[in-house]
């Protein structure tokens, strides 16, 4: 037993009477109040070691799941830029347009020494009439060369003559329909073409094979040509 002062009267009482004897104060019910309010309230059991490994792993699981689908769009992503970007280069190359969008043409290119003498690379030679070319020609050299200059070409003219050039070697004048155009296109050739000439006649309808040459005093130059 103690003695505790009285919340009411300072008066100094057991601490276990009902009431202050001085002032009838209820110590009991005080006393009860205070144990209550000062007692915390019963802390809950621990959570089972299971629970808080379940809880880890899957904490870790969605951190996975999360780099993982980081690393898919990333990856989807790339890819669809480069197939866009090989789309845009292919589809570039096919729609580039041709003169008139009819003729397409080849630029000759030197031939590697591993080619195969068996082997000869197909040839997509640029189709056009001697009057077309003096044409082009006469309307832009400039556009005519990038045309026809180093490009295989296969062209369809009249014969206007049969001429031996400074070396006396066989050379072709293809002349234009307009019968009033002074200039023609001039073909030369190789040893086979120097034999093939001989048996040609003037007004004579014929298509040679042959690579560009450019154009002088405003007349077409065609080189290494032969006989279709």
């Amino acid at each position: 037993m103690a003695l505790v002062p009285c919340p009411e009267c300072k008066k100094e009482i057991s601490d276990i009477s009902k009431s202050c004897p001085s002032c009838g104060f209820p110590m009991s019910e005080y006393t009860r109040n205070q144990l209550n309010s000062s007692t915390p309230p019963p802390l809950p059991p621990p959570l089972p070691k299971e629970y808080l490994d379940s809880k880890k792993s899957l904490g870790q699981m969605s951190k996975l799941t999360e780099q993982d689908n980081y690393s898919k769009k990333v990856f989807w992503g790339s890819l669809s830029i480069i197939i866009i970007f090989i789309c845009i280069i292919t589809f570039g190359k096919e729609n580039i347009p041709t003169e008139s969008g009819k003729e397409t043409q080849t630029k000759a290119e030197p031939v590697s020494e591993s080619t195969t003498a068996n082997v000869e690379p197909k040839i997509n030679y640029l189709k056009t009439t001697a009057t077309k070319m003096i044409n082009t020609y006469n309307s832009n050299e400039v556009r005519a060369d990038n045309i026809y200059k180093d490009t295989y070409i296969e062209v369809t003219g009249i014969v206007g003559s049969i001429d031996s050039d400074l070396s006396n070697e066989a050379v072709i004048n293809l002349s234009s329909k307009n019968e009033y155009e002074f200039n023609s296109v001039i073909a030369s050739g190789d040893l086979d073409f120097q034999k093939k000439a001989t048996n040609i006649n003037k007004g004579q309808i014929i298509t040679l094979r042959c690579i560009g040459g450019g154009e002088v005093v405003g007349n077409p130059i065609l080189n290494e040509c032969t006989f279709k």
